[in-house]
């Protein structure tokens, strides 16, 4: 796990000097870099497997010809390694990652489709002049570029391009999207001119040409009937957290008290004797620590609470804000941020149960699959018609009116395209709160469609390429703010593979998920009703400290000033002077409209 830059093309590729300092935070452990007339390359090393020095990079082949820097790691690398030395390569080291360099010089471009891990990459082959930048089937590592005057130049963090020359922009387009989705979907970021590789992409740059594929698509697989889908999942459960397991740093987890967390860790247990660290985030309302400590005493891990406050968010969100470089739409970064805090204590590499609902049908809109499947029938001419009247009646869009719960949930079936319906109860605001708030038009979405053909596998695909995608963001930035590295065993290949190979109705509320682990946890683990690693948003918002600086923000802020309307700012704070922020969880909730707000404006004096 590490922080990687570089620089190809025109300038001074020395520069690359430049962009460590602001990765620094991602790997102290050593630093490197390979410079050429073509190239620049940039490491800050987190070291996981292969402690010593062998394991440095920029990491070279045995002639000295091609070149690797990689955030990640790759849990099958001893079986390339087998495979590889059995054709003739050499090894020097017992990193992973020099398996890489080694799968490239026996599958050319194509290595990416042996790798089975989490990795952002690059690979320089001097005897072309070709630079290959990658990332992992499902995003689980970052990756950022940017193009200028002949010059393009990547990073593991949007901050360190920055440094060599790239012009600072806020992308005024991306607002939209942001403030619906609570981040910025598809390639595009909040930066103008700086692009996301999409996960499972393969970016190739040559002297003469770049092409951008992908070498990897979720698709859905032959439902056979007569397969145990539940042992065959349990085997690839088990062989997924037992390959996670592999590091020579110790190994802690995440746990919230839910399945998929609870999962992970009773896992780990049965292949580890040792002492297990979890770590839980609590909250004075909205606590999931009573399952927790459950699970923790059942499967005797020593259990680390971490009380996270209203006062701590105001008191950090600038610094956890620089660490995400894009803008906290999703507060629970900020449970990741403090809990990677505490785990680094006690550990380097944690394991955490993301990816079960969006892979086995968790998420309560999933229940909506039938309703979206008769509303997509209306046409689309008697949906547009009918969005203005809804509009007139029920306020357009006015999120701090009583009636904006009613205007969210009739124009659920009056999106204007089938994969807008399905994405829609995901929004933290709808097109017309947008309108209402900025007055921005219609403008892209950027979201990332689907190939699937049965309904719920459609949701979970949808999912799994746009709203994971912040959840893994959130997850890769906020922990490797404080050098640790989080693994995910339910986001396994393999696993992710198998999953949409499966009939849907065996993924309704995570059935043969549940069924698979049911023997090695309580039922009422097992069996309960998601509850999410949502924050208390209102109660935070209504809490002195982060109220009086949200106001501050939404009345002063210059980017706010800038693209926002005055009186629907001034709505938004008369609510926060009243202490009319309703409290609870509540995807509808007006905390979730000032939340992105506010957030976004920290973000713009944090970066402008």
């Amino acid at each position: 796990m590490c922080g990687i830059c570089g620089i190809y093309g025109q300038g001074d590729k020395a520069e690359v000097i430049k962009m460590m300092p602001m990765l620094q935070h991602r790997g102290q452990d050593s630093e490197g870099v390979y410079i050429d007339e073509n190239v620049g390359l940039g490491h800050c090393r987190l070291s996981i497997i292969d402690l010593t020095p062998l394991g440095n990079q920029p990491m070279a082949n045995e002639d000295g010809t091609v070149f690797l820097v990689i955030n990640g790691e790759i849990y099958n690398y001893k079986e390339i390694r087998e495979n590889l030395s059995k054709k003739g390569h050499v090894f020097r080291s017992r990193s992973d990652s020099e398996t890489v360099i080694h799968a490239y010089e026996e599958y050319g471009e194509r290595f990416v489709n042996v790798l089975r891990g989490m990795f952002a990459l690059a690979v320089y082959d001097t005897r072309e002049k070709k630079l290959i930048l990658a990332r992992d089937p499902i995003g689980k590592k970052p990756l950022y570029y940017s193009t200028t005057k002949g010059k393009l130049a990547f990073a593991s963090e949007i901050k360190a391009l920055f440094e060599v020359g790239i012009l600072k922009e806020v992308n005024l387009d991306a607002i939209p999207s942001y403030l619906m989705y609570q981040y910025v979907a598809g390639m595009d970021t909040m930066f103008k001119n700086v692009f996301r590789l999409p996960a499972g992409s393969i970016l190739v740059v040559c002297p003469d040409r770049i092409t951008l594929e992908k070498y990897w698509e979720l698709s859905e697989g032959i439902w056979n009937g007569t397969t145990n889908h539940i042992s065959v999942l349990r085997d690839l459960l088990e062989e997924s957290v037992q390959l996670r397991l592999q590091s020579d740093v110790p190994v802690g987890a995440f746990l919230s008290g839910g399945v998929d967390s609870s999962s992970v860790i009773a896992l780990y247990r049965k292949f580890s004797n040792k002492e297990i660290h979890t770590f839980t985030a609590t909250f004075e309302t909205n606590s999931e620590a009573y399952y927790a400590k459950k699970v923790s005493a059942m499967l005797d891990t020593r259990y680390h609470e971490v009380p996270i406050t209203a006062d701590m968010v105001a008191q950090d969100i600038k610094k956890i804000t620089w660490h995400h470089d894009e803008p906290l739409g999703d507060a629970a970064t900020i449970n990741n941020y403090y809990l990677s805090r505490e785990a680094k204590r006690f550990v380097t590499v944690v394991l955490a149960g993301e990816g079960g609902d969006e892979l086995f049908g968790g998420y309560p809109w999933h229940g909506f699959v039938p309703a979206i499947s008769v509303m997509s029938r209306v046409p689309v001419f008697i949906r547009r018609a009918l969005q203005p009247t809804v509009d007139d009646i029920f306020g357009n869009g006015d999120a701090t009116s009583k009636l904006n719960r009613w205007h969210r949930i009739l124009s659920f079936p009056l999106q204007r395209s089938l994969m807008e319906m399905q994405m829609y109860p995901t929004t933290a605001m709808s097109q017309q709160n947008i309108r209402w708030l900025t007055g921005f038009k219609e403008r892209k979405n950027g979201l990332l469609p689907t190939a699937m053909k049965n309904p719920l596998n459609q949701m979970l695909s949808l999912d799994c390429l746009n709203t994971l995608q912040k959840f893994l963001m959130k997850a890769d930035k906020a922990t490797m703010s404080h050098a640790i590295e989080e693994r995910l065993p339910l986001l396994d290949k393999k696993i992710i593979e198998y999953a949409f190979s499966l009939s849907p109705s065996l993924k309704k509320d995570k059935y043969v998920l549940r069924k698979a682990v049911e023997d090695l946890l309580p039922d009422d683990i097992v069996w309960r009703k998601k509850q999410g690693f949502g924050t208390p948003l209102a109660d935070w918002l209504n809490s002195t400290k982060l109220k009086e600086m949200a106001m501050d923000r939404l009345r002063d802020g210059e980017l706010l000033r800038e693209v926002c309307n005055r009186k629907a700012l001034d709505k938004l704070v008369g609510k926060l002077n009243a202490g009319e922020i309703e409290s609870g969880v509540n995807a509808l909730s007006l905390s979730n409209v000032i939340w992105s707000v506010l957030a976004l404006q920290v973000w713009y004096d944090v970066f402008f």
